[in-house]
């Protein structure tokens, strides 16, 4: 039986993780698991954007241009209002103090920072950008120059262990090896990400099925704003072979594009008549899904963008002060040209896919859980961005709270010390997860996983009704005894993918599971969560979080208002969702 034993666990190599993985560092020894390779999995290698940082900071302290007038309380303004006051305050006015110092730390280590822009919601120009290779490089050299931090690579969370009320380890799985062991530890962080492999249309990797939030639920954690998971409108949608990459999106934003739906029309007038196409990300996605809802979406179930009415030698020129990272039609080191149409003729096929994930374990400002010893941080907890997360404070989340969680890690693991687990106990819990995927039953994990993805989207997805939800809560039910049904199709141990995805579908159902809770709770419409049959938000009685816990395998939920302690607040609206300005 292998067991492995430390001051602190993280899970995740991203830039949370990573950025947790250096604080831990300061305060004892330091196992970090992923399930990929460090610092190349995850999400935040992917970034080719921007880090909003408040804009006196970046003119004073990242020579950079920008804007004196703005300030950290108008920051925060900003994301609370776009949010739709949904974000907890405290931990707001904690991210926009710190992101300007993790951007710095960043260019101290040798990290690029290529410009700033100002983007949709925004008072002021915020977003730095940097390339998301570099960053993680230079997290990675940093993680690595720390002789008392381990990583332990291809290797998957299975559960968090609670020994005594307090987190105290967890159940890994080596996919390599086909084996799972334990790692006990003072104290666990969670910085696994977001689960947008819950539905078909991704702009992120594949492997991020919500493996942290599913685990901390199970083992007790509260999650919180599960009802908006983020689409990012304009994604490509084909050609198939750029599928979910992101450049239409930049493109859309940089430039006067217009969104058209099958008929030719333009459809963004009727939800932010002043900002049309430049509006927030959240408003954009529903507009496209209420066109495809009503049947004027394209062939392939998208809607259009349209460059087509700018002369050609603007667009030409355009790509030349596009920002570096997508300059020259270029995105992820690939030329777009290549595989675009003539955008001074043709329109480009669209979708909002899912980018990322609002909500996810509900933390405080130390990242700690309603766990003792377990926290977590970036892209998976939830609190910071309520209900729509504006550009920039993606990345911007994944360094501050990683930082955070793994100092406040780091100090919890010194107060509590190492657990102590008993080694007849180690085995009894290594061999119950053991069988759980020992997989003699009859049903195939990826046709399980291509289902739930399918129906999630229809149901879960963009635009939600009672119906819809009513037809995948009965879905659910179904779900529940396949998973305990799957079966392995070969029974080699090692680097078996049927495993892997045995463990991912039984993470995405909790993940679905705890989405269609809240959003069948929340009868309005608000951010990234719009319900066709509750087309207005209701600011009167829903300007509240969700918050979702387990009760043995019954899903309780409660809500409360939202933490806006200085008393910003929406003024009462009577607007159809989406006419923001008008």
């Amino acid at each position: 039986m292998r067991h492995l034993i430390t001051d602190i666990l993280i899970v995740g190599s991203g830039g949370a993780g990573m950025r947790a993985a250096v604080e831990a560092s300061c305060f004892g020894d330091v196992i970090v698991v992923t399930k990929g390779f460090a610092g190349v999995d995850g999400a935040t290698v992917t970034a080719q954007a921007d880090i909003a940082v408040e804009s006196g900071y970046c003119r004073e302290t990242l020579s950079l241009e920008g804007d004196p007038d703005d300030s950290m309380d108008i920051f925060a303004e900003d994301m609370l209002r776009e949010g739709e006051y949904l974000g907890d305050e405290k931990i707001v006015s904690e991210y926009v103090c710190k992101s300007g110092d993790e951007v710095r730390y960043l260019s101290q280590k040798g990290v690029k920072l290529r410009g700033l822009v100002k983007n949709p919601g925004h008072s002021y120009p915020r977003g730095v950008w940097v390339s998301g290779v570099e960053l993680c490089k230079a997290l990675k050299k940093d993680v690595l120059s720390r002789s008392n931090v381990k990583i332990c690579e291809h290797t998957l969370l299975m559960d968090i262990v609670i020994e005594e009320g307090r987190a105290a380890g967890a159940i890994c799985f080596d996919f390599i090896e086909g084996t799972a062991f334990l790692i006990s530890a003072g104290s666990v962080v969670v910085c696994s990400g977001g689960a947008m492999g819950l539905y078909p249309y991704i702009t992120a990797p594949d492997g991020l099925t919500g493996d942290g939030m599913a685990a901390a639920f199970r083992a007790g954690a509260q999650l919180v704003d599960m009802e908006f998971p983020m689409f990012l409108p304009y994604s490509i949608l084909n050609p198939k072979i750029v599928r979910g990459v992101t450049f239409t999106h930049d493109l859309a934003m940089t430039l006067d594009s217009r969104a058209l739906n099958r008929e030719g029309a333009r459809f963004m007038d009727k939800w932010d008549p002043i900002r049309m196409e430049h509006t927030t990300r959240d408003i954009n996605a529903a507009a496209a899904g209420y066109e495809i809802f009503e049947g004027r979406g394209s062939s392939d179930g998208g809607v259009y963008l349209s460059l087509a009415h700018i002369p050609n030698n603007i667009i030409e020129y355009s790509a030349k002060w596009f920002p570096e990272t997508i300059a020259e039609w270029k995105c992820g080191g690939f030329d777009l040209k290549k595989y675009l149409p003539d955008l001074s003729r043709d329109a480009i096929e669209t979708i909002p896919a899912c980018h990322f994930w609002n909500g996810g374990i509900k933390i405080n400002a130390e990242g700690e859980t309603s766990i003792p010893g377990l926290y977590a941080g970036g892209e998976g907890t939830g609190s910071l961005h309520g209900a729509n997360r504006i550009s920039g404070n993606g990345v911007g989340q994944a360094l501050v709270w990683g930082a955070i969680a793994g100092r406040s890690a780091g100090k919890c693991s010194k107060k509590l010390g190492r657990p102590n687990i008993s080694a007849n106990k180690a085995k009894m819990m290594l061999q119950e997860k053991s069988e759980m995927i020992r997989g003699k039953g009859k049903e195939d994990p990826v046709q399980i996983n291509r289902e739930l993805r399918s129906m999630s989207w229809e149901c879960i997805g963009l635009v939600r009704t009672q119906e819809r939800l009513d037809k995948f809560g009965k879905y659910l039910e179904q779900v529940k005894q396949q998973l305990m049904e799957q079966r392995v199709r070969s029974e080699c141990a090692r680097a078996n993918r049927d495993w892997l995805l045995m463990i991912q579908n039984q993470n995405l159902y909790e993940i679905a599971r705890a989405v269609h809770s809240a959003a069948t709770e929340r009868k309005e419409s608000r951010g990234a969560h719009f319900r066709y049959d509750y087309k207005k938000p209701d600011d009167k009685n829903w300007t509240q979080n969700i918050f979702l816990r387990l009760k043995g395998d019954e899903i309780i939920v409660s809500s409360s208002a939202a933490n806006n302690y200085k008393g910003r607040t929406p003024s009462l609206r009577k607007r159809e969702y989406g006419t923001k300005g008008a």
